[in-house]
């Protein structure tokens, strides 16, 4: 896949994620349509970017997922880091603190969804009662 930052008419930033649908195996297109769902119930959550809208072109056989624009990718952040040599001893602490903390905000909402997908409570189903 290939993500592109794209603008609309009134000048806001999106990123657009083009998928290839040619040649993928069931198990890589199934990846992506759990990809689509995740997003879907993550919306409005302030720890992840939101999905906009998607498309799956049979046609050209593509699938398009238009999401919020990110200035900042983590995982770019950490592999430059790694790159400059600014690891171990060169680490900024404040850096590794945020970008700690970011990671586990997102994996506590994944938990929290899946919670409330499964509905798992030691004392019960607080979702449903």
């Amino acid at each position: 896949s290939k993500v592109f930052r794209v603008i609309d008419a009134e000048g806001q930033i999106f990123a657009l994620k083009k998928v290839n649908l040619k040649n993928l195996d069931e198990l890589t297109l199934n990846s992506y349509t759990n990809e689509i769902s995740l997003l879907k119930s993550f919306a409005n959550n302030p720890h992840i970017i939101q999905l906009i809208d998607s498309e799956m072109n049979k046609e050209q056989a593509c699938l398009y997922i238009l999401m919020e624009y990110g200035e900042v990718d983590l995982g770019k952040m950490l592999k430059s880091r790694v790159e400059k040599g600014l690891t171990g001893e060169n680490a900024d602490e404040n850096f590794i603190r945020f970008s700690f903390q970011q990671v586990i905000k997102m994996e506590w909402e994944k938990v929290e969804y899946f919670n409330r997908l499964f509905c798992l409570d030691a004392n019960g189903c607080k979702y449903c009662s």
